[in-house]
């Protein structure tokens, strides 16, 4: 399965560059057009068009967590974290799902920068 959530963030990589011309790289500047990008999904998408999208994203997500703190994938109680070198986990399924949420959403851009500050110390 880690090698399945690598090949769907470059998947979902790839089919930006062909289809919107869009070449994302796995670090920060991805991360801020993401942020842009789920906020335009957020009023726009259907549910079923979330669902699937929402996988990809949170795929890319943790390939840029694995390509800024180091770490790897690993299943914990049934959901996908990355697990940096320190034993600390990060879930960006959770992290998205918070993106879609009823109320006030969260920012993709806010939770990679706060994690910044947090693991950096």
């Amino acid at each position: 399965m880690r090698d399945e959530l690598k090949s769907a963030a470059d998947r979902f990589a790839a089919r930006l560059k062909r289809e919107k011309g869009i070449e994302l790289a796995y670090d920060r500047a991805a991360i801020e057009w993401l942020d842009r990008y789920v906020e335009a999904l957020r009023s726009r998408a259907d549910l079923p068009r979330l669902t699937a999208l929402s996988a990809s994203i949170a795929a890319f997500l943790g390939e840029c967590l694995v390509s800024r703190y180091g770490g790897s994938w690993q299943e914990v109680e049934g959901e996908w974290a990355v697990r940096l070198e320190n034993g600390c986990f990060l879930f960006p399924f959770m992290a998205l799902d918070d993106c879609f949420m009823d109320g006030k959403p969260h920012s993709l851009i806010e939770y990679y920068d706060a994690l910044s500050l947090v693991l950096q110390g």
